[in-house]
C-alpha cells in the first residue's frame, strides 16, 4: 500500500477537471439562455410600443384634420412634431450615450455584486 497512489489522484483529478468544464458549460448556456430571453422580451415590446405610437400618431393627425378642418396639416404638424423630437435626440446623442454607458456599468457592477 502507498501513501499516495498516484493513479487514484490523477483520475479523482481528471474527474474534478470534467466536472469543473461541464458547469462551465451549463453556466454558459444559462447566461445565453437568458439573454435571449431579454432580447425576445425586448424586441417584443419595442414592437408593441412602435404599433402604439403609430397609431396614436395617426389618431392625433386625424383629430387635428378634424380640428383644422384639412385633409393634412395635422400629419404634417405631427411629422414636424417628430422632426423636432429626433433633431433634439441628435443634437444631445452624446450625452445620452454617456449616461447609457454609465448605466450599463453601473448594472454590471451589481451583477458582479
Amino acid at each position: 500500500m502507498k501513501l499516495f497512489d498516484l493513479d487514484k489522484l490523477i483520475d479523482t483529478f481528471t474527474g474534478f477537471i470534467e466536472t469543473k468544464i461541464e458547469l462551465v458549460k451549463l453556466d454558459a448556456k444559462e447566461e445565453l439562455s437568458g439573454v435571449i430571453a431579454k432580447a425576445i422580451v425586448f424586441f417584443s415590446v419595442a414592437v408593441f410600443a412602435l404599433l402604439a405610437l403609430l397609431f396614436i400618431s395617426l389618431g392625433t393627425s386625424s383629430i387635428l384634420n378634424s380640428f383644422l378642418e384639412n385633409d393634412f396639416i395635422g400629419y404634417l404638424i405631427v411629422g414636424v412634431i417628430y422632426l423636432i423630437v429626433g433633431a433634439t435626440i441628435y443634437a444631445n446623442k452624446e450625452s445620452i450615450l454617456t449616461k447609457i454607458r454609465e448605466q450599463a456599468q453601473n448594472d454590471n457592477k451589481e451583477e458582479d455584486l
